[in-house]
């Protein structure tokens, strides 16, 4: 969905009007800009291929198109190549490279600065689409944490999770209660452990026992299930 607050890049509407050819697969890209709370933290812009196709021989590229040096990252025959890459970004880019065959080329940018925020492009020269990705740094945003429509009530204090796209991450807490999750909405008791999957760059939970509510701190993603 795209809110108010970041509207979907340009890009991305006309991208969705483009015809793909039937049969080939499709540069997939979020459908709202990556936040990157913290600068100096790490930052997943994630792209995929639709359906899955087993990119490790494809050549890959990242790009800034509002820099006049543009390339951020490059990957040609199955090797990384630095020699045309921005120098702001040597030594702070990479791909999943175990990924690859999956058709996940997301990049990984490491220690985000305020001068990494704009539009990036990923493309794969074979294929007619590319994806847009748009990076904000150091603005965010505080709200309930929600899944669904479903509010949790925990009896613990969380210190932070962090959560990272495609990647099973588990958060200890013992002794919390989560309210409206379990079958029937019934409450259910977690005695170890929230787990979390498919969310997209980082959240930082805090509990306010006394009104017995949690302030996140809001970034693109989702939580598809919480479960002991």
């Amino acid at each position: 969905l795209v809110s108010a607050e970041y509207p979907a890049h340009p890009y991305l509407l006309l991208a969705s009007f483009l015809l793909i050819p039937a049969g080939q697969p499709q540069l997939i890209g979020p459908p709202q800009p990556i936040v990157a709370i913290v600068v100096g933290d790490d930052v997943i812009l994630p792209s995929h291929l639709e359906p899955a196709t087993d990119a490790a021989d494809m050549p890959v590229d990242w790009m800034r198109p509002d820099l006049d040096h543009s390339l951020v990252h490059q990957r040609y025959k199955g090797q990384e190549v630095v020699t045309r890459q921005n120098p702001s970004y040597v030594g702070r880019t990479s791909l999943f490279t175990d990924k690859l065959k999956h058709g996940n080329v997301s990049l990984k940018l490491s220690e985000v600065k305020l001068s990494d925020e704009g539009g990036y492009r990923c493309l794969l020269p074979s294929l007619p689409r590319e994806s847009f990705i748009e990076l904000i740094v150091g603005k965010h945003t505080s709200k309930l944490f929600e899944t669904n429509t479903k509010i949790i009530s925990v009896y613990s204090w969380i210190h932070q999770l962090s959560v990272c796209l495609d990647v099973f991450v588990t958060l200890p807490c013992v002794g919390c209660v989560v309210c409206g999750v379990g079958q029937n909405n019934r409450c259910s008791t977690v005695m170890e452990y929230f787990i979390c999957k498919y969310c997209i760059n980082i959240w930082t939970l805090r509990v306010d026992i006394a009104s017995l509510r949690i302030d996140a701190t809001f970034m693109s993603g989702f939580y598809d299930r919480i479960c002991s």
